[in-house]
This record gives structure tokens, sequence and C-alpha cells, in this order.
């Protein structure tokens, strides 16, 4: 399944650095690639940045679980 496909997103509308729906097929592209650019940053920041990278998708993930916890009423 299409990353597009789940998330019905119109990208048009969206200002993003890239175009995701044509680089990421699926969820394991876009987890193969955030791996990736996590394990690069690190090398090239260290752990401080490693960390602040951590605590941002931290946030990132509970804001997202709110989202999804609306969106299933």
């Amino acid at each position: 399944m299409k990353l597009k496909d789940i998330l019905k997103e119109d990208y048009s509308t969206m200002r993003l650095q890239s175009n995701i729906d044509q680089k990421w097929s699926d969820s394991d592209d876009m987890k193969n690639d955030l791996r990736q650019w996590v394990e690069a940053s690190m090398q090239s920041g260290g752990y401080d940045l490693l960390d602040d990278i951590v605590s941002a998708l931290e946030v990132e993930v509970r804001l997202y679980k709110i989202y999804r916890k609306k969106m299933q009423r």
C-alpha cells in the first residue's frame, strides 16, 4: 500500500522540502529514509543532536496519538 493511499493527503497544499509522494512508495521506504537520516545526523552532529531529534520526534508522536484518537471517534 502506498503512503499516499494511507494518508489521503493533498500534497499540493503542503510546504514540503521534498516530494514524499514520489520518493516513498510505502511506510518501509519512509522508515528506512528516516533511519538513515537520523544516523547521518548523529554522525555529523553527535549525541547532542541525536537527543534533540529524539525529543522532537517524541513530541510529534504524542501529537499524532492525540490526532489518531480524535479521528477514531
